[in-house]
C-alpha cells in the first residue's frame, strides 16, 4: 500500500490549549490514533483522499477529509475542536 504521513496538532478552538487523548479514525481501517500530552499525532494513511472521524471528551465530534496526491507526502494540519 502506498502511503503518506499526517502530522495533526489537536487544540481546543476557544482556549488553543492542546488536547491530549483525542481520537482519530481512518474510516475503513481498524487503527485507532490518540493525540499525546502537546496535542500531537502522526497517522499513516493510504494515498487518495480519506475522512477520519475526530472524536474527544467534552468536545463536539467532526469529521474531516485527508488527501494524499503522491507517495511519501507529508501533511501538517491544525485540527480545532470546540467544547461541547
Amino acid at each position: 500500500m502506498i502511503t503518506g504521513d499526517v502530522f495533526l496538532k489537536a487544540t481546543d478552538i476557544n482556549t488553543g490549549e492542546p488536547l491530549q487523548g483525542v481520537s482519530i479514525k481512518i474510516v475503513g481501517f481498524p487503527e485507532v490514533y490518540l493525540t499525546d500530552e502537546n496535542g500531537m499525532v502522526e497517522i499513516e494513511a493510504p494515498i487518495g483522499t480519506q475522512e477520519a472521524k475526530i472524536m474527544a471528551f467534552d468536545h463536539v465530534a467532526k469529521q474531516i477529509s485527508i488527501t494524499f496526491t503522491e507517495e511519501n507526502q507529508t501533511i501538517n494540519t491544525p485540527l480545532t475542536l470546540l467544547a461541547a
